[in-house]
């Protein structure tokens, strides 16, 4: 159970016909979570996840790529859970309803050193400020979907780290039917060819 206004059962009083609670309530109690339980900031070398989740409420996908995230999801936990936190920040890229459904979970036992929100639930689009990332060198990033989010949390970490690199943690990315979006199968040729896998990150 969450510690800070029980999120989860906000959650759920926000998705039910009925409920109570408005998206502006759930979001100010997001933000207030996430600012006590992750007051870091990005380091050096980073590991970026964004909303790893994402797929379980999405009613536009298919059966298939549910599955596919569900692997998916598995993986991203065990790199959150097990990777060097004396080499690498952990940076979760989330919306609003995905942080309070499931991941301020990670938050509360510590595992997150920066949240960023996007305030839309629907919308791809991240609204940073620098959170140290002007100082980092190495940046590794995966989640759910493939060029629509990760693109635009990538886009976010390049504006502030000019000097810094933005690679694919190519196991540990979602697609949205890539094969029938041209885009998402050049940038997963792109991650199988240039990226890292999170046993070579569990390895660093």
């Amino acid at each position: 159970m969450s510690e800070n206004g029980n999120l989860k059962e906000m959650y759920s009083k926000y998705i039910f016909p009925g409920g109570d609670v408005t998206l502006e309530a759930l979001s100010r109690e997001v933000g207030n979570h996430a600012l006590s339980h992750c007051r870091g900031k990005a380091g050096v070398q980073n590991i970026c996840v964004v909303h790893p989740y994402y797929f379980e409420t999405d009613t536009f996908i298919s059966e298939r790529t549910r599955k596919e995230g569900e692997v998916i999801a598995g993986r991203i936990e065990d790199l959150v859970r097990n990777v060097d936190r004396t080499r690498f920040k952990l940076i979760l890229f989330e919306n609003i309803t995905g942080y309070a459904s499931r991941t301020h979970g990670w938050a509360e036992e510590g595992l997150i050193d920066l949240v960023i929100i996007n305030p839309d639930a629907y919308v791809a689009g991240y609204f940073m400020h620098d959170n140290g990332f002007s100082g980092s060198r190495q940046n590794y990033i995966g989640g759910a979907y493939g060029f629509r989010s990760i693109r635009s949390a990538s886009n976010g970490i390049r504006r502030y780290a000019p000097f810094g690199s933005v690679k694919l943690i190519k196991d540990a990315i979602l697609y949205k039917e890539p094969l029938r979006d041209v885009r998402s199968l050049i940038e997963r040729v792109d991650s199988i060819t240039r990226g890292i896998t999170i046993k070579e990150l569990l390895k660093v």
